[in-house]
C-alpha cells in the first residue's frame, strides 16, 4: 500500500529554479498549492499551482496554519494505525517548532553561519556571543539569550602550538 505524498518542502535561493535539483523542480511543477515569501515565489517563476504569500511578520502565518490545523482536526477513530492522525501530529509538531525557530531568529541581532538577517548583517562581537534559550512559559514561548562561557578557548586564543598555528 503506497501513501500519496501530500507535503513537500523546497528551499529556493537567488538562482531560482536553475539552482534546484530535478526532484525539487518536479515537486514545484506537480504541486497543487505553494506557500512562500513574495520574493521566493517570484524566484520560482510563473507557477501553475495556487499560491499563498507568507504574511509578514512570519508569526501571523504560523498562527493561521495552527488555527486551521486545530479547526480541521482528525476523525475520531482507532489511532493505532491511523496514518492521517500520525500526519496531523507531525504537522502540529512542525508548526510548533517553526514558531520557536522564527521567534529565536527574530530575537538575534546578528548574522552568523546559516542565520542571516538583512537588518543585522554583521556577525556581532565574538567575545560577547550569546546563545538562544527557548522555554515554554505560562504566557507562551519565551525566548532569552545567555552569554557563551568561553571555558576552554577564549576569542583570539588557540589550543595549537605557535608553530602549528602559524602554518
Amino acid at each position: 500500500m503506497s501513501k500519496e505524498r501530500w507535503l513537500g518542502l523546497v528551499g529556493i535561493g537567488e538562482d531560482g529554479l536553475e539552482g534546484l535539483t530535478p526532484a525539487a523542480r518536479r515537486l514545484i511543477a506537480q504541486a497543487a498549492f505553494i506557500v512562500g515569501g513574495k520574493r521566493h515565489l517570484a524566484l520560482a517563476g510563473p507557477l501553475k499551482a495556487e499560491t499563498m504569500i507568507w504574511p509578514s511578520p512570519i508569526e501571523n502565518a504560523l498562527d493561521a496554519i495552527e488555527a486551521e490545523l486545530l479547526a480541521t482536526g482528525v476523525a475520531d477513530a482507532d489511532r493505532r494505525f491511523n496514518l492521517t492522525w500520525h500526519d496531523w501530529l507531525n504537522l502540529r509538531s512542525l508548526t510548533e517548532i517553526s514558531r520557536v525557530i522564527a521567534l529565536a531568529a527574530l530575537k538575534r541581532e546578528n548574522s552568523r553561519g546559516a542565520h542571516f538577517r538583512s537588518d543585522f548583517p554583521g556577525p556581532g562581537d565574538f567575545a560577547t556571543s550569546v546563545f538562544t534559550v527557548a522555554r515554554q512559559g505560562e504566557r507562551g514561548i519565551e525566548i532569552d539569550e545567555s552569554p557563551v562561557q568561553f571555558t576552554h578557548v577564549k576569542p583570539g586564543e588557540t589550543l595549537l602550538r605557535d608553530a602549528v598555528a602559524a602554518e
